[in-house]
């Protein structure tokens, strides 16, 4: 049996003979097959038929070779994406093959039947480490190793929402979530269409920040020591005119 792809050599001890192969099922003779010079390599489960001949001597017997390919456990995958987590963040493993086995490891090595734990829950990390995982069953080849890096914070910013999601300049902009810090430090800040923004008040949920003359349409999201927050979308509307420019109550103002 194999998994990959299978290289296949074929020898004969009898000095200046020629080898012929077949891998349709066929019996090979000196009218049919292929001739043997080089390895080749099987992809799929095939059964190989082999002779050898040289003249003046009578044709060896036939061998038959029957090489089957397993079908292959599939791949793992390891749920969040994301890079960034906090402690608190959980750990999912799973795989669509039913019935497999999820090793994995958080030292380094690479995981296999031998090496690694077994996964039976969600997990969390208490420090920035590589997960590596496959999957086993038997009578399949093993899965590929997926290998995934995670940097532990103390607290990833997470946006929840934004009120309004559109407006004018001086338009203020509050930002809800969690993990923002209790005030802005150095290395913080909201960044909308690609530019820092105009900071209002900043709370570990809750940040305002006011639509200037220079901002343009976007995404808004929190820079906080080098790492990303989520991203909501932000339209700044223009008002090309205003008509009239004066009026008493009720006057009706088109824009």
């Amino acid at each position: 049996t194999f998994s990959n792809n299978q290289e296949i050599s074929i020898t004969c001890s009898t000095a200046g003979s020629t080898i012929k192969y077949t891998i349709d099922g066929t019996t090979p003779s000196i009218n049919n097959g292929l001739t043997y010079s080089t390895p080749f390599v099987l992809n799929s489960s095939t059964t190989v038929k082999t002779i050898a001949l040289k003249t003046g001597m009578a044709d060896s017997d036939v061998f038959s070779a029957v090489f089957t390919k397993l079908d292959k456990v599939a791949t793992p995958s390891i749920i969040p994406i994301s890079e960034y987590i906090s402690k608190t963040q959980q750990i999912s493993i799973s795989t669509s093959t039913a019935g497999s086995i999820i090793k994995y490891t958080t030292d380094g090595t690479s995981p296999s039947s031998s090496n690694g734990n077994i996964y039976l829950n969600p997990f969390t990390l208490s420090s920035s480490t590589t997960i590596k995982t496959i999957a086993l069953k038997e009578g399949m080849a093993d899965s590929d190793i997926i290998s995934t890096s995670f940097k532990v914070l103390d607290s990833i910013p997470v946006i929840k929402s934004i009120s309004p999601s559109k407006g004018i300049t001086n338009t203020d902009v509050t930002i809800s979530g969690e993990g923002f810090g209790s005030s802005q430090s150095q290395t913080s800040n909201v960044i909308i269409g690609g530019k820092n923004a105009n900071i209002i008040s900043w709370s570990n949920d809750k940040i305002i920040i006011k639509i200037s003359s220079t901002d343009i349409s976007g995404d808004i999201y929190l820079s906080t020591n080098g790492y990303n927050s989520n991203k909501f979308s932000f339209e700044i509307i223009s008002i090309n005119s205003l008509s009239p420019k004066f009026g008493t109550t009720n006057s009706t103002i088109t824009l």
